[in-house]
This record gives structure tokens, C-alpha cells and sequence, in this order.
């Protein structure tokens, strides 16, 4: 059932949404972009370009309190997570000098990779730049708060992939090994140990890439000694893990796209690509042994974004976009989701289940992101032109003033 949403923009373009979901419900969501953000008395707005914003969102869309980056260059969000105690971390690149609450940041070339930790009020505790910033292009891509009670950052800079263990206390950080792949979605595996995947040049454990790029998937303890890895991939270099997700089994579940022809575990033959890049969902269980996949698209791009399991493990929420007509997730069947879509599904840990929501409208944006908290699933995206936003053909159509950020309330 669709219960709200609410759309979050200004005069220009909102870019690279993140939602994570804090303990008694409310969710924090983090953009870049030139916003107006009304605060939670609806009166006054925080007006800015070109550099996040960190809110938190009540479960009927108002906002509590917005925290913003002030830099002379740009600034991009690429992760947010938190604790069980409230605490909030977010992952940034900044291209200049940036100050977020009372920490200043200086910059030591091209783009350089940010974690800062806020409390649930929205305070600032710390801000770190990891070690491997270096004068080229850096980036992060994905937040892991384990079982052992470090943040996993995995990232990338000039001299290769990287993955760090941060003390969430003290903001000390150390090394994970990760050689030869890049890591750009962890999730918890039994017995204390990680779950990581994302792509990879060459070999990586007892794989060797098919193409220029393969997607990957590995199990590995916190000292980076891998257990088992798996790889997906063809001739061509549209092949990479986006999402990840693991439920109480120990079962992992991953998506993300390929491209051209790729011969799926659990599939006899090798399976078309139907655009240009196709959308794909797989599991395994903790012993690396394949279960299912998914897989279908377009006539154009299409992606898997973003996973989450509920607690029990009996279901898992995947969202992503397609462009042109697409293929519906759940029953694979072509021309169900229509043209330029966002797309919310519940899936079964079988691979049964049904869709939740689509977001028609004029054009769908990449970086579709989901999160759960105890009685709703919450979706955050960006559109261009009009959508209903997922309330249904009864709703009334809304209106992106160049590009914006929208979060969608539905029930689980």
C-alpha cells in the first residue's frame, strides 16, 4: 500500500539519493545538488548549491533537521548507515576544501573520499578523510556497520581498490586486503565473516574475468582471507554488482547488471542481454552454491540499485529502474512495467513474489535506493518531469523543477 511522498528539491539538479532507516522508524536520507529544504517548522529553508544535505524524515514526511557540506567545489553522497543506538554515517567525496559541522576538511586533489559520524540529533562527532585520498579521482562506495562493531568503507583511488575497518569511537581506521576487485556492496556472512562483491579485472580468488570487467561476489573473514568467490560475466564490460542483502540463513542475495551474453549459475545456456545492459538477481547460500537468478530489462539500460531483507529473512526488496519496455522482475514476464520506470519488488527467499510499486514518469534516474524500518519500506530516488511518484493513476501527477529527490513511504 502506498502512504506517502514527499519530494525534496530546489531551483536546480539533485543527484546520488541514499536512505537508511534509524531504529524507531524516522529514516535519514542524503543528496547532493542545489536544494531548498524546508525544516520541520515549515517556515524556514536551508538554500545551497552544489553540496549535500543529511535530514532526518519522520514517518509522515516532515523533516526534524537538515545538515548541510560547505565546500568551494562539489560535493557528492555515495552511502549512508546507521546504528542501533541512532547514530548516522555517511560516505562523501568533496572536490575542494569542506567543512561539515565543526570539522574542516582539506583537500589533497581531484575528488577526495569523506566519512563523518552524526548523532541522532543531527551533530556532528567526526569527519575523516580515509588514507588512501590521493591527487587523482577517489571515490567511495559502500557502508558496513558489522556484528564486530566497526564501519566497513569500501572506496577507490588512483593506486586501486580499497577497503577499510573504521573504529566507530575514534575514527581510527585499518587496512582490509582486497586485491584485484572493487568493492562496491558488503553484507554480513555467518560467523562474524563478510559478504563483498563488485567487479574485477582479471582474476580474483579462483576466478578469471571473461571480459574487460566481471561482477563478483566473495565471502571472506575481517582480515581479508577469502573463503570462497564467484563470478558473473561475458565478453563485454557491463557486468557489476550494485546491491547485497543477507538474511538470517546465511543466504546472500546480489544485483546489478550485465551485458551482452553470460552464462548464469543455475542456468543450462547462456542468457541474452535484451538492451543495451539488463538487470540481474542472484543467490547463493553461505557456502557459495548458486539458488536462483533473475534476469530481464529493456530496450535501453536497466539496473538492480539497491537490496534489503527483512529481519526473518522472508523477504527480500529489490529496487532499480528500466528504460524502455521492461521485464517484470518476479514473473519474468516482458512488457509489465511499461517505459522509463523505477521499480520496488518483494521477492520470496524462493525467488517468488510480486511487485510493490512502480514510478512511471517522464524519465527515471539511476541510484535508486531502498531501506526498511519496522512497518514500512521506504524508497529514495530522483525523477525528471512528471510522475505520479508510486500513489497510484488516481494520484495527482508531480512536477521535478529540473531534477529531484523523491522518498516514498510504502507498507511492507
Amino acid at each position: 500500500m502506498a502512504i506517502a511522498s514527499r519530494i525534496i528539491g530546489g531551483n536546480g539538479t539533485q543527484n546520488q539519493p541514499s536512505v537508511a532507516a534509524l531504529p524507531g522508524g524516522d529514516v535519514i536520507v542524503c543528496a547532493a545538488g542545489n536544494v531548498t529544504v524546508p525544516t520541520v517548522d515549515g517556515q524556514v529553508s536551508v538554500a545551497f548549491g552544489n553540496d549535500v544535505f543529511v535530514t532526518r524524515m519522520r514517518p509522515d514526511g516532515s523533516l526534524a533537521w537538515v545538515v548541510r557540506t560547505d565546500g568551494a567545489g562539489d560535493e557528492i553522497c555515495h552511502a549512508v548507515a546507521t546504528d542501533s543506538a541512532g547514530d548516522i554515517y555517511v560516505a562523501l567525496t568533496f572536490s575542494d576544501d569542506v567543512e561539515i559541522g565543526d570539522a574542516s576538511l582539506n583537500s589533497v586533489g581531484g575528488s577526495d573520499p569523506l566519512v563523518a559520524k552524526l548523532d541522532a540529533d543531527g551533530e556532528v562527532l567526526w569527519a575523516m578523510r580515509p588514507t588512501f585520498a590521493s591527487a587523482g579521482g577517489d571515490t567511495l562506495k559502500a557502508l558496513h556497520l558489522h556484528t564486530d562493531g566497526l564501519l566497513y568503507v569500501s572506496g577507490s583511488s588512483t593506486s586501486g581498490a580499497h577497503l577499510l575497518a573504521i573504529d566507530t569511537e575514534t575514527a581510527s581506521a585499518e587496512s582490509v586486503a582486497i586485491p584485484h576487485a572493487a568493492t562496491s556492496s558488503i553484507a554480513a556472512a555467518p560467523e562474524g565473516q563478510l559478504y563483498v562483491a563488485g567487479v574485477f579485472v582479471g582474476t580474483y580468488g579462483v576466478n578469471t574475468s571473461h571480459g574487460e570487467q566481471d561482477a563478483y561476489l566473495a565471502r571472506m573473514n575481517t582480515s581479508g582471507s577469502l573463503a570462497w568467490s564467484r563470478a558473473i560475466g561475458g565478453s563485454m564490460s557491463g557486468d557489476a554488482v550494485n546491491a547485497i542483502a543477507s538474511d538470517a540463513s546465511g543466504r546472500v542475495y546480489i544485483g546489478g547488471t550485465f551485458a551482452g551474453s553470460v552464462t548464469f549459475p543455475t542456468r543450462p545456456a547462456a542468457t541474452a542481454c535484451l538492451g543495451v545492459v539488463d538487470w540481474f538477481i542472484a543467490a547463493y547460500d553461505q557456502l557459495g552454491a548458486a539458488q536462483w537468478v533473475r534476469t530481464g530489462g529493456g530496450s535501453e539500460y536497466d539496473a538492480v540499485n539497491s537490496m534489503a531483507t527483512n529481519p526473518a529473512g522472508s523477504s527480500l526488496y529489490v529496487a532499480g529502474f528500466i528504460r524502455g519496455v521492461g521485464t517484470n522482475p518476479v514473473t519474468t514476464q516482458n512488457g509489465v512495467m511499461g517505459t522509463n520506470g523505477t521499480f520496488l519488488v518483494r521477492m520470496s527467499a524462493n525467488a517468488g513474489g510480486e511487485f510493490v510499486r512502480t514510478f512511471l514518469g517522464d524519465e527515471s534516474v539511476e541510484n535508486v535506493r531502498l531501506t526498511l524500518t519496522p512497518t514500512r519500506v521506504v524508497l529514495a530516488a530522483a525523477f525528471e518531469g512528471t510522475s505520479k511518484l508510486g500513489m497510484g493513476p488516481d494520484a495527482d501527477d508531480r512536477t521535478a523543477n529540473v531534477r529531484d529527490v523523491f522518498v516514498h513511504f510504502s507498507g511492507l
